[in-house]
């Protein structure tokens, strides 16, 4: 088996083979029903096994597809006796989709091709981007060795459903070659693990109506759901807010893949511009609802941006009445719509971010330094370089969270960073910039004496002395401000390489706080 917990089954194991057969012919005993399809696939993983045999078996036949159907091959001669009625499907898909040399599916074998690895934002045609292209190319192969060909299509992201695929464009052009390749069947994966993803119902009526007839205008067909899912005018600004984010994607060149584990494709969709001119289309489209039906549909479409926006906010959720309202209330809804699964590995996401805003918990003194409560305060994370060596993470239970970012101080290194990344894109500044922090120093320095210091990249640095803070006592220094981030700035702490005299400095937290207009 292949080194990985996560593995495959070793196909050219004559014992495992005889084995599975045995297990089919027991379940078909069973379950068997006349048109039945029974489907035996690989792991959804590309761990295939890894021993001498099922390697050579690879190389035979050019692709570990052959190793596979091989083996499938096996099964379906021995149950098509009995079953002869019986479809048996597989996948080619992963490190199986491309064709074999030298063997061809048995014939009561359904092969079902998955276009996993393409980019959904272009089509499939002979002057398609390379992935695609490719994709076509293994697609005719299979057409010509397979006796029946389903043929596999992705209408969402998996990794956040709620978020935008521009996919019109490729949908129907995928249908015309499937049809073009001779293949028998479709189908569609969508949010399975949800109600809905993001304009899930129209998705769900556009494939349905592709599959009738490809040649259609897929832009029509969603023309005439939106006008009449959303009410007419609802319905055409959602309408021209499709046709916006598909143009917006396209002119950036943007690949938009069944996940978003591409962080180009995930920033892209998290820009300010966009997330800015998707609530305006969204915004429109709630005011003119016709109807309170309407109303209700146009709400759940506003789901999307609203997942939008918390994403962008999500590793640094603002400390405010306002933002834990809009979270709240997103929780609300999702959850009356049924859309609690917001990606296929994060089932559980809308849980795990209530547990971390409802447990952010910033310190209680920050009234000595936040003069105006209503301002905004944001908590801006820490990343500690050299772990181990310049810094580390310590239990510490005068820290508002029990634990702190401890700095070394046998260094003169910028060693704990507050990245002010998301709050240069998001926040609306100019802002300030403060420090919880206390050290461990000899108690009889003198009051100027120099305990480390921090600042602002690009800015002079400033010098933290004894006289600022109170022996072994956490206390707030400002540290930069009032400024309006970068994207590329960061507040950063570093020692004077003093440890005689300073045994080591402690970050609690560092927090942003929105400055007088």
């Amino acid at each position: 088996m292949a080194d990985d917990a996560r593995g495959q089954l070793c196909l050219t194991n004559p014992q495992m083979v005889a084995e599975y057969i045995k297990n089919v012919r027991g379940y078909l005993k069973e379950k068997y029903k006349d048109g039945m399809i029974l489907v035996i696939s690989q792991s959804d993983n590309y761990n295939h096994c890894q021993c001498a045999a099922c390697l050579e078996s690879d190389r035979h036949y050019d692709s570990p597809s052959g190793t596979f159907l091989a083996f499938l091959n096996q099964i379906a001669n021995a149950v098509e006796k009995d079953y002869p009625k019986l479809r048996i499907r597989t996948s080619a898909y992963q490190y199986t989709r491309k064709p074999p040399k030298g063997i061809v599916p048995a014939r009561n074998v359904v092969v079902g091709l998955s276009n996993i690895e393409c980019d959904f934002s272009q089509g499939f045609t002979d002057d398609s981007p390379p992935e695609n292209r490719q994709f076509l190319e293994y697609e005719e192969v299979w057409s010509k060795i397979a006796h029946t060909l389903f043929i596999g299509n992705y209408g969402t992201s998996f990794d956040a459903y709620l978020f935008p695929f521009p996919n019109f464009d490729s949908m129907a052009s995928r249908y015309q070659m499937a049809m073009r390749h001779g293949a028998k069947g479709a189908s569609m994966l969508t949010a399975h693990a949800n109600a809905f993803g993001e304009f899930g119902h129209l998705r769900d009526y556009l494939t349905a109506r592709l599959l009738w007839n490809p040649q259609q205008d897929p832009w029509e067909i969603a023309r005439g759901f939106c006008c009449g899912y959303y009410g007419k005018k609802a319905g055409d600004i959602l309408w021209e807010y499709l046709r916006f984010y598909h143009r917006h994607f396209a002119e950036k060149k943007v690949k938009f893949r069944f996940a978003l584990y591409d962080r180009t494709y995930y920033n892209a969709c998290l820009e300010p511009e966009f997330l800015a001119k998707a609530k305006e289309y969204y915004d429109k489209a709630l005011a003119d609802a016709e109807s309170p039906i309407f109303l209700r549909r146009v709400r759940e479409a506003e789901l999307s941006i609203r997942f939008m926006e918390l994403s962008a906010h999500l590793d640094w959720i603002p400390d405010s009445a306002k933002w834990r309202h809009f979270f709240e209330e997103f929780v609300r809804d999702a959850t009356e719509a049924k859309c609690l699964a917001l990606g296929e590995e994060k089932k559980n996401l809308l849980t795990e971010w209530a547990t971390r805003l409802r447990n952010l918990k910033l310190p209680e003194d920050l009234s000595s330094i936040r003069k105006d409560s209503t301002a905004e305060c944001v908590n801006v994370p820490l990343s500690l370089m050299g772990k181990g060596k310049w810094t580390m993470e310590e239990k510490d239970a005068l820290a508002s969270n029990g634990k702190a970012a401890k700095l070394l101080t046998n260094h003169e290194q910028w060693a704990v960073q507050a990245k002010m990344t998301l709050l240069a894109r998001y926040g609306k500044g100019p802002w300030e910039f403060y420090a919880r922090v206390r050290v461990k120093a000899r108690a009889d320095l003198p009051p100027t004496a120099r305990l480390f210091q921090a600042g602002c990249q690009n800015a002079p640095p400033q010098f933290i002395r004894r006289q600022d803070i109170p022996d072994d006592k956490y206390a707030w220094v400002k540290v930069a401000g009032p400024l309006t981030p970068t994207e590329k700035a960061y507040v950063w702490f570093a020692p004077l390489d003093n440890s005689a005299d300073v045994e080591a400095v402690f970050v609690d937290a560092v927090v942003a706080i929105q400055a007088a207009q």
